[in-house]
């Protein structure tokens, strides 16, 4: 596969361990600040945990799409978070950015429809051997995607028109995929579609 192919779901992974490590640091905040008063009563405090509208303007990450976090499916057998998935990575890793969309009325049409890591580029898509080998490289201990840990809330999407602007590629970039940027400022999220010189939310 072509390296500039391979980007595409690079970028796919890493927004969905951002969307995680956001989440889950807003988790560990309502957990110990603003509801540390339900700790006595963990039934409460779980019920609280898994309401989207707790996280504000957070994005809500339903459970299978948590990066440490594993799940009972409806069978009642354990599914991996998706750090530790080992097989049929590319399907999982497709059901978790659709349940997030679907968590999320921002998102819609966001994700779902530019991000399929089942695509097959040639004539096969990529082994489970090679996703497993990008999660273990994302699974390195500091490696944290949260907006303290950049120089600018969306400097993902900075990173992915960087790439759009490389000399090999097209002399005339198509339209970026929508990327998610927070608006620290203003407090607020949005969706942004961004072309070369252009913006529009």
């Amino acid at each position: 596969m072509d390296a500039l192919e391979f980007k595409e779901f690079i970028f796919g992974m890493l927004f969905l361990k951002r969307l995680s490590d956001e989440f889950d640091l807003k988790r560990k905040h309502l957990r110990e600040v603003e509801y540390k008063h339900y700790a006595d009563d963990p039934e409460a405090l779980a019920e609280i945990m898994e309401d989207k509208t707790s996280y504000g303007e957070t994005f809500f990450v339903p459970i299978r799409a948590r990066w440490n976090e594993s799940w009972l499916d409806q069978r009642g057998d354990l599914v991996p978070a998706i750090k530790d998935l080992k097989s049929d990575i590319g399907a999982m890793l497709n059901k978790a950015i659709a349940a997030i969309e679907d968590e999320n009325d921002a998102l819609d049409g966001v994700l779902k429809n530019n991000i399929d890591f089942n695509e097959i580029k040639g004539k096969t898509k990529i082994a489970d051997s090679k996703w497993k080998d990008l999660l273990d490289h994302f699974n390195q201990p500091g490696f944290q995607l949260v907006n303290d840990n950049f120089e600018f809330p969306d400097l993902l999407g900075a990173a992915y028109f960087l790439s759009e602007l490389r000399p090999r590629q097209r002399q005339i970039p198509q339209p970026l995929p929508r990327m998610v940027s927070r608006d620290r400022q203003e407090g607020r999220s949005h969706v942004c579609a961004t072309h070369v010189g252009q913006s529009q939310a």
